[in-house]
């Protein structure tokens, strides 16, 4: 059986692991993932990833940025990780 790292940034605490855990052991019952949660706000994110001219660029690493910028070394831990994906899970929620 395979192992697979997956990197779930995401907006505060959330189940999306469990749920996607359970899609993946139905759709892909030979591999194995270990998930790696990553939580930051998508204004943060946004600020971090987009030039001074509202563009990105093609080559930006999302993980190597957030490991940048990042002070916790716990969390520059997970970043330093080798995933085979990074999911991005945020809410429609309003925010002042």
């Amino acid at each position: 059986m395979s192992k697979k790292n997956l990197l779930f940034i995401t907006e505060g605490e959330n189940d999306e692991t469990k749920f996607i855990d359970k899609v993946f052991s139905k759709c892909y019952p030979n591999i194995e993932y270990n998930y790696y949660p990553y939580s930051t706000t998508i204004h943060t994110l946004a600020k971090l990833l987009f030039k001074s001219n509202n563009e990105i660029d093609e080559y930006l690493d999302i993980k190597g940025v957030l490991k940048e910028n990042e002070k916790d070394e716990h969390k520059k831990d997970i970043l330093s990780k080798t995933y085979s994906d990074i999911i991005l899970v945020f809410d429609f929620d309003p925010h002042s």
